[in-house]
């Protein structure tokens, strides 16, 4: 997991983000997990039926499949769907190498929490893909990248 700290987000480029202003897989997870966290405290407090802890396993491994390559621009993925296809097989096989670092005991686990993020059908996961696009939004805004309507495609992809 050290790694995440030396990753960088390579799918910004496209943006115009230079090389050395990129943020890193540990800089992104760590705030998807805490903008996760808030939504789903929120959530809970309004009455929805939500289990925060696994809101918090699953953004915390949301995207660590990006560690060894997967990641890749949201307009690139657009207009190239079979590159997102693929982008996102490499990504899952990356996530069943990375669980063999787990205790065999948890390994099963941990493939079920990948399972449930990368096919999001329930409020946790849903929770922790609009922390994704909040803090992908956020770091544009932060960066001075947000142009237009860069927003709006984000939230349809």
């Amino acid at each position: 997991m050290e790694l995440t700290r030396a990753q960088p987000q390579y799918g910004y480029a496209l943006a115009g983000i230079r090389k050395q202003d990129l943020s890193d897989l540990a800089q992104h997870h760590y705030l998807v997990s805490f903008m996760a966290w808030q939504l789903a405290r929120g959530a809970a407090q309004a009455g929805i039926k939500v289990d925060i802890l696994k809101v918090l396993e699953l953004s915390l491994l949301h995207d660590l499949g990006e560690l060894l390559g997967g990641d890749i621009s949201m307009p690139y993925a657009r207009i190239n769907p079979k590159a997102r296809k693929l982008a996102k097989a490499f990504e899952a096989e990356n996530q069943r190498f990375l669980a063999k670092f787990f205790p065999k005991k948890d390994q099963g686990y941990y493939r079920a929490l990948v399972k449930e993020v990368m096919d999001t059908k329930l409020s946790e996961g849903f929770i922790v893909k609009v922390a994704d696009i909040i803090e992908a939004v956020h770091y544009r805004l932060f960066m001075k990248k947000l142009e237009g309507r860069t927003w709006i495609l984000m939230l349809k992809s």
